[in-house]
């Protein structure tokens, strides 16, 4: 599998990083299963679980770990 993904990166220079972040509203599940849905084939979309701790909790460490360890990320902004 792996070499077709390098093919395929090859073919297409702009495509997708197989592996994508996700930074997202929890309270948007609608948009992030459409945006899950529209994605190419070969990407594996990485969602970090919902973090539920007080403001004096330090929570960035693993956040940060996760995002780096994806070489795409994708961000959802929703209108207010």
């Amino acid at each position: 599998m792996s070499s077709i993904l390098t093919n395929l990166r090859a073919a297409l220079p702009r495509a997708m990083p197989r592996a994508c972040f996700i930074s997202h509203s929890f309270e948007d599940k609608d948009a992030l299963a459409s945006l899950k849905t529209s994605l190419p084939w070969y990407v594996e979309s990485r969602i970090f679980p919902r973090i539920d701790e007080t403001p004096d909790m330090t929570v960035s460490t693993d956040l940060l770990d996760a995002i780096l360890a994806c070489r795409g990320l994708i961000y959802g902004a929703t209108e207010v």
